[in-house]
């Protein structure tokens, strides 16, 4: 019973540690996270009073206890705060206020690079002279297939925008920028990443070698016509010949189709 006493007030105070550290990440990065937001006016409200965030964590763990989870796993996925976070994300649990009132608890994942006020990434459309289009065919983890994608990656630290979409041209194409023009700035998952990326059209015409990153599984470049790519866009896939056997190549990039269109929009196609 002693032992039990002193594990439960040792979670008290981890846990009342814990929120106050996630509280301290908000409003350190205020400016990034957005704002506080007010369930009145149809918006969804983060709840920042800790003895609310308390309240909202037992009903957040009944509700996943009723949904069959055994009860720690009830507590970790009720668990408020600053879930964790590695070289990349930080993962975030808020308790909220949903417009109708009713209260629960809201996940969202937040760019590291993106904490210094800058975006977290950016997306280029590369442009030949008789406006081809260069895209890469490019192995992703979470969707387990290939993809026809057009270069983007994370910013680095500080990293100006222009100096981060040349870096990711070259290293990704081989591809050196001549000339770049912003599309607009695209929120490819809202409902879940604080992602915002702005997208820009490249002008290409000298191709180097590509220099691609440890982790990234990028087969080569293609070149494409704006037509191509609409129809390959319609049928939502091509078909490539990887090491000696066809392959399907999945089109269905909406950094491409985003591109495409305000490309299109803006008379640069």
């Amino acid at each position: 019973m002693k032992q039990l006493l002193i594990w439960l007030i040792m979670s008290t105070i981890c846990a009342e540690d814990s929120i106050s550290q996630y509280l301290k990440f908000l409003s350190e990065n205020e400016v990034v996270l957005g704002k506080k937001g007010n369930f009145k006016l149809g918006e969804i409200e983060i709840v920042t009073d800790p003895s609310k965030i308390k309240e909202i964590e037992k009903l957040q763990k009944a509700r996943c206890l009723k949904q069959g989870m055994k009860n720690e796993e009830a507590l970790l996925a009720s668990k408020i705060g600053v879930i964790a976070d590695d070289l990349y994300w930080v993962f975030l649990r808020d308790a909220v206020i949903f417009p109708t009132g009713a209260e629960g608890a809201y996940n969202r994942l937040i760019w590291k690079s993106s904490l210094d006020k800058g975006p977290s990434g950016v997306a280029i459309l590369p442009m030949l002279p008789d406006k081809k289009v260069a895209a890469i065919i490019a192995f992703r983890h979470a969707t387990r297939v290939w993809e026809l994608e057009i270069p983007r990656g994370v910013r680095q630290t500080s990293e100006e925008v222009e100096n981060a979409l040349k870096r990711e041209l070259e290293e990704e194409t081989g591809f050196l920028a001549k000339e770049t023009h912003f599309l607009g700035e695209m929120a490819p998952d809202p409902g879940m990443a604080s992602t915002l990326t702005p997208v820009y059209l490249a002008k290409i015409d000298k191709q180097g070698l590509a220099n691609q990153d440890y982790s990234e599984a990028i087969l080569g470049v293609r070149i494409f016509t704006i037509s191509e790519i609409k129809q390959a866009l319609i049928r939502g896939y091509i078909e490539v010949d990887i090491k000696g056997r066809k392959e399907k190549v999945f089109v269905r990039d909406s950094y491409l189709t985003y591109a495409l269109f305000l490309a299109e929009c803006k008379g640069m196609i």
